[in-house]
């Protein structure tokens, strides 16, 4: 380390210094799960695996390694510059920036339980491959095996946040790289955002279609529509007199999709009472009037 630096600059090398073997390790991680895991699954004769449950298992992992190892290489020229500019954040810009980025991890993302259930399935029902699994975590150095590999892209924007708030903290306003790096902490906070919509876009379709099974019914809606599942709630049913009194009621479950108000028997067994278009369903609002004790 150079003499004569300032607290806050010592402070700052040191952050680089982390966000750099974060990354490493994070390169290191993605790299075993294609050389490690999905190769030698490909390789493997007689198979562990389909060629379609291998593909489904390592979902977009080389495209996101690929990506790190293009900003691994602006970061470590980043440092090496490091005593000449203190710039750090144009390079997270250029690498996280692209719209591409935010596709590959949300398919990944977007994906990861399928890929946790496919390994899950296969290997309670073929035990060589639990067997293959369980040696790969055994025998390396920090016994991570996978599903501690693959878990890694769903942490690490939020890592990459964390340390770049720790950057910017130990940064002066008036320092040459400190618009970067809130261009670049935004960058990355609505990337984080951008996925975390995008996997509850994705659990309610999955929620809707999980619907539509249970309810056992055709597709209800509007043809060709990804439906979504909104919300589901218990409710009662009302069946009144002519003069208003409340005369039955019946356990009822309201299910609100997207484009569509299903009502369901109360009973779990979910059969269809009615459904109707969002858009013709109106809410308005009344009271009970609760019985007055008489007096006298």
């Amino acid at each position: 380390m150079p003499q004569g630096l300032s607290p806050e600059q010592v402070k700052r090398r040191l952050i680089v210094n982390t966000i750099v073997e974060s990354e490493n390790c994070y390169v290191s991680a993605l790299h075993r799960l294609i050389v490690d895991f999905k190769q030698p699954l490909q390789r493997c004769s007689p198979p562990l695996l389909s060629a379609h449950k291998v593909d489904v298992m390592f979902h977009r992992v080389e495209q996101i390694l690929q990506c790190h190892t293009i900003f691994g290489i602006a970061l470590t020229q980043c440092v090496w510059e490091w005593d000449q500019k203190e710039m750090l954040g144009d390079v997270f810009l250029a690498a996280f920036s692209k719209n591409h980025v935010l596709e590959i991890y949300s398919d990944f993302v977007n994906n990861f339980t399928t890929a946790m259930d496919t390994a899950r399935q296969a290997s309670a029902s073929r035990p060589q491959l639990a067997h293959f699994l369980k040696m790969r975590q055994v025998y390396s150095s920090d016994r991570l095996g996978f599903y501690g590999l693959m878990v890694k892209p769903v942490q690490r924007f939020p890592q990459f946040i964390l340390l770049l708030q720790d950057l910017l903290a130990n940064t002066p306003s008036e320092h040459q790289d400190r618009l970067s790096l809130e261009l670049a902490l935004t960058q990355l906070e609505c990337l984080a955002e951008a996925l975390n919509e995008r996997k509850r876009i994705c659990e309610q379709n999955q929620a809707a279609r999980e619907l539509a099974k249970s309810l056992g019914s055709a597709k209800i809606g509007s043809k060709g529509a990804e439906q979504l599942l909104v919300r589901q709630d218990d409710a009662s049913q009302l069946e009144m007199d002519s003069t208003g009194l409340v005369v039955k009621t019946k356990g009822r479950r309201l299910l609100m999709l997207s484009d569509t108000l299903v009502c369901a028997s109360g009973d779990g067994k979910n059969n269809v009472k009615w459904s109707v278009p969002v858009v013709e369903v109106s809410v308005s609002s009344f009271m009970l009037a609760a019985p007055t004790a008489s007096t006298g």
